[in-house]
């Protein structure tokens, strides 16, 4: 009698056990099937895991380049943005005081004067745009302004200026003191750095420099032309009308030039701007063939899964029969 409760139990035990079994084989396979993953790496990969490690750490590669292109390519867009208007105030103001130099009034002149300073601060404005907390003009001093503002320039301009007795002469200190090195522009009126922004890491062992400066000679001329026509609003060459015609005049042709040269600027933006995208088009082309590897590797099939988990499932009902069964047997039953 003993033996037998005993040989009842190691059943029971065995029953038990193999219930386990065969619920953690159902719960895998559910998951599996709800996921598309393989539940046990280990085994389905016979503990080689080294491919897996490369697939995922070239995608976390790709990923942070990916991170890099996109602030690549908003940078940029940032940058075109800026000068879009940059662009737009020099051609403006350069076919006005073109115009008005060669048939404008003294009223109209003093409209064009005082319109020239508030279109001196919107370039400058332009110039000191931030992204992402960044100055987008400034060489690798990304904290701070590029520029002076249209003030503090206008004051040491007057000063360096003086009193010319021509246009000429205005023209010429004006000059000086934007292109001199080291001279009233470069010391006072630029306030970033001479070093280029370092260039962006745009995919794995390419680069992309985004480093216009406002200290370019473009926008130097832009802001020459609109600068000494400010002045004139201030008093430079007052009461002097052929010499302020000559520097409106002047300051006209130079904006429309420096209009071109703006896009001539902005063309080398957009062409790194085309790059940005080609590398992200190739970055993406490889991370979905990283993801196939990945998949390949990890990845359940699912009608595989299913099938498993149409056995177990009937494994399962058979012990849940079965255990009914023999938990309703009895002496009397098996003496019958």
């Amino acid at each position: 009698m003993l033996t037998s409760n005993l040989g009842d139990m190691a059943r029971i035990l065995m029953m038990s056990q193999q219930t386990t079994r065969v619920k953690t084989q159902l719960s895998a396979l559910t998951a599996e099937l709800s996921s598309g993953r393989k539940s046990d790496l280990q085994g389905h990969l016979k503990g080689v895991f080294a491919p897996l490690a490369g697939v995922e750490h070239s995608l976390k590669l790709i990923d942070s380049y990916s991170a890099a292109n996109r602030e690549a390519a908003q940078f940029a867009e940032a940058q075109q943005l800026a000068l879009d208007n940059v662009q737009a105030v020099a051609s403006t103001a350069g076919a006005d005081f073109l115009n008005v130099a060669s048939t404008g009034e003294a009223t109209q002149r003093a409209a064009t004067y005082a319109r020239a300073e508030d279109q001196l601060e919107q370039v400058v404005a332009r110039l000191n745009t931030q992204f992402a907390g960044r100055t987008l003009f400034g060489g690798v001093a990304t904290t701070a302004p590029a520029l002076a503002d249209a003030a503090t320039l206008l004051a040491d301009l007057s000063a360096a200026v003086g009193t010319p007795a021509t246009g000429a002469a205005a023209l010429a200190a004006v000059d000086a003191w934007f292109d001199t090195p080291g001279g009233g522009f470069e010391t006072l009126g630029y306030l970033g750095s001479t070093t280029d922004l370092a260039p962006f890491a745009i995919g794995e062992g390419e680069t992309e420099s985004l480093s216009t400066r406002a200290d370019a000679a473009p926008f130097r001329e832009v802001l020459k032309g609109l600068a000494i026509t400010a002045l004139m609003g201030k008093g430079l060459l007052s009461g002097n009308t052929a010499a302020q015609k000559q520097i409106l005049n002047d300051a006209g042709g130079r904006l429309v030039n420096a209009a071109d040269d703006v896009i001539a600027v902005q063309a080398g933006i957009g062409y790194s701007e085309e790059r940005i995208v080609m590398t992200q088009q190739r970055s993406d082309t490889q991370a979905v063939a990283y993801e196939l590897a990945k998949n390949a590797l990890v990845e359940a099939d699912p009608y595989d899964t299913a099938t498993k988990l149409q056995q177990v499932e009937s494994q399962l009902e058979t012990i849940f029969t079965l255990t009914a069964r023999l938990s309703t047997l009895s002496l009397a039953k098996v003496l019958r």
